[in-house]
């Protein structure tokens, strides 16, 4: 709720008179860290700064960090009705910030695609779980456009053998507001920038993610803002497999969980 409650306010710091503009994915996370920062304010929390992190290591990984990280535990208000809206204990957050220079995007719309496919799993697998426990963390994709997504996005991809194209329909998910169910796919069926941006040992990967999206658009401004938090994810690897919900997770064989993370880890590109 903090995190959504903040991405509203995202506008005003953005364009807003007076505020400086913001052009860089660093900057975008320090609009939106300030952004995070009013709201704790407007509770009356005290030293609120102190419960907001910026490139907050994630306790499964090495040298892998969350854009920005919240420790909402500290306020006192938390409880399993409001888990159930979508606030937790702690939250964990990536950003992507795509942006044009001379009318064109400035990054190659199927490594963008990458960047969003990577950012998603290390949101999956890194921060902390509990197998046998609900999903207990929030887990949030902040992703601003300069212009409409469709242009920085690869919307669509080559089929093998010249079968023409095949929808990314995961991708319209994701930008659609309201909840969606993404399913990535046969990502053995990806292209060889895969290998380079993804990782060639995550081929096998068979992910789905239910998510909730926010978005804020604009007719007269550059920016389109979205807002996607991850309510539950099940992925696949042969026959080993973890599926984690808003009222429950399962893994089998036991272990896989920590066992993938670790090799997620060691496996996904920077």
């Amino acid at each position: 709720m903090i995190f959504e409650q903040a991405f509203f306010a995202l506008p005003e710091f953005l364009v807003g008179t007076g505020f400086a503009r913001y052009e860089t994915e660093g900057t975008l996370v320090m609009a939106y860290a300030m952004a995070v920062l009013q709201e704790l304010n407007g509770r009356n929390v005290a030293t609120p700064v102190a419960l907001i992190s910026g490139e907050k290591p994630f306790p499964t990984a090495t040298s892998r960090s969350a854009d920005l990280y919240l420790d909402y535990e500290a306020v006192g208000t938390h409880n399993q009705s409001l888990a159930s809206f979508g606030l937790h204990k702690t939250s964990w957050l990536e950003a992507k910030f795509f942006r044009k220079r001379d009318g064109k995007p400035t990054s190659d719309t199927t490594s963008a695609t990458y960047d969003i496919i990577r950012d998603l799993l290390r949101l999956v697998c890194f921060p902390p779980h509990d197998v046998g426990k609900p999903v207990n963390c929030g887990r949030y994709l902040l992703h601003a456009y300069e212009g409409g997504h469709e242009a920085h996005l690869a919307m669509q991809r080559n089929v093998k053998g010249g079968g023409g194209r095949a929808d990314r329909g995961w991708l319209k998910g994701l930008h659609g507001p309201g909840k969606a169910e993404l399913d990535f796919g046969d990502l053995a069926a990806e292209p060889g920038e895969f290998d380079k941006q993804v990782g060639p040992k995550l081929r096998d990967l068979k992910i789905k993610a239910s998510v909730t999206t926010f978005a804020i658009g604009s007719a007269t401004t550059p920016y389109n803002l979205y807002l996607s938090r991850i309510d539950g994810f099940s992925i696949e690897r042969g026959p080993s497999r973890i599926v984690a919900t808003e009222n429950d997770s399962t893994e089998n064989p036991a272990g896989f969980c920590a066992a993938f993370a670790k090799d997620v880890d060691g496996e996904l590109a920077k």
